[in-house]
């Protein structure tokens, strides 16, 4: 660099910028590193959120219409489903796959379930539902009560 009459440079050295954009470059990465953590912690909180919303619709539907509910878990196709119990009238149909913006790595690693919801709002059987999705879990269950708890496991 050239000297000026006072003998002070202008400008920064190359040294000094590829110091300060290495720094940039770090703070950046460990920033989007929380950053995705946080947004897979978020999808698989509002994931846990629909699946207990659709567990109140199908006992709210079964009261509405007298007629039993049938809330059926497919984990191979991580979908869920609410049919009307004789009629085979599907009142909702999710699905969690990649496609989704719910779609999350696992659901449910039982195999498929099916809980059958009365009228009176009691079920015929329990229900627990596994979701994963990047290292993030949560355990959705309801009780025949139906009474239903989102925790998350500790193993």
């Amino acid at each position: 660099m050239t000297l000026s009459m006072h003998g002070r440079r202008r400008g920064f050295s190359m040294l000094e910028l590829v110091v300060v954009l290495v720094v940039m470059g770090l703070a950046g990465s460990v920033a989007m590193t929380s950053i995705g953590r946080t947004l897979a912690a978020s999808k698989i909180d509002r994931t846990a959120g629909v699946i207990v919303a659709e567990i109140h619709k199908a006992r709210s539907l079964a009261g509405r219409v007298r007629t039993p509910m049938i809330f059926t878990v497919n984990g191979s196709g991580r979908r869920i489903r609410i049919i009307e119990h004789g009629t085979g009238t599907v009142h909702s149909d999710i699905r969690f796959n990649s496609s989704s913006e719910l779609g999350v790595q696992r659901l449910h690693d039982g195999g498929d379930t099916q809980v059958t919801i009365f009228p009176n709002g009691l079920a015929d059987g329990t229900l627990a539902i596994s979701i994963r999705e990047n290292g993030h879990r949560r355990q959705i269950t309801m009780t025949r009560a139906g009474q239903v708890r989102v925790t998350t496991p500790t193993s």
